[in-house]
């Protein structure tokens, strides 16, 4: 079974690349030439682009929404997140369970390159593994990654860095 999740993750990258401005993200250049987007380190980011990194990480496979409520007395924004595929869209891709620790950087490895990567014991168990011509991924980290951590994702998941 091929899921196709890192396919499904490269189109809505590229939709957001489209709208990077209005997300207030920012493509970064990059010496290994692989695609590397700016959610919050450097950039603003904001709800929306919020949303859209969710949905990136889910590889399209959830509903992401912002809804009104309270918090006590006060009025806040709530994300809504519903999906009829949990284990492909949570476990599969978004869950953040893959440690990238290159050198002195350390990030926390989520969506769907962690299904090629297959590093963590979650997909023996459930016998998932995906093959992919490129790879998404987001590094829940406060630092941008440098050419040696693109390096380490290529060989984890036999792509060239460029993808």
């Amino acid at each position: 079974m091929n899921l196709e999740l890192n396919a499904i993750a490269s189109e809505l990258v590229e939709d957001v690349i489209e709208d990077a401005e209005s997300l207030r993200i920012i493509e970064h250049d990059t010496p290994s030439e692989g695609l590397l987007l700016d959610f919050g380190v450097d950039a603003e980011g904001g709800l929306e682009a919020g949303c859209a990194l969710a949905s990136i990480c889910t590889a399209g496979l959830a509903d992401i929404n912002l809804v009104p409520g309270l918090l006590g007395d006060i009025g806040w924004t709530y994300v809504n997140v519903g999906t009829d595929s949990p284990v492909a869209a949570c476990l599969f891709s978004q869950y953040a369970g893959w440690q990238v620790s290159v050198e002195k950087y350390f990030a926390m490895g989520s969506g769907p390159m962690r299904a090629v990567a297959a590093k963590e014991p979650l997909f023996d168990k459930l016998w998932y593994r995906e093959e992919a011509e490129q790879v998404v991924g987001v590094l829940e980290t406060p630092k941008l990654p440098g050419p040696e951590v693109f390096q380490y994702i290529a060989d984890a998941t036999d792509v060239d860095p460029s993808d």
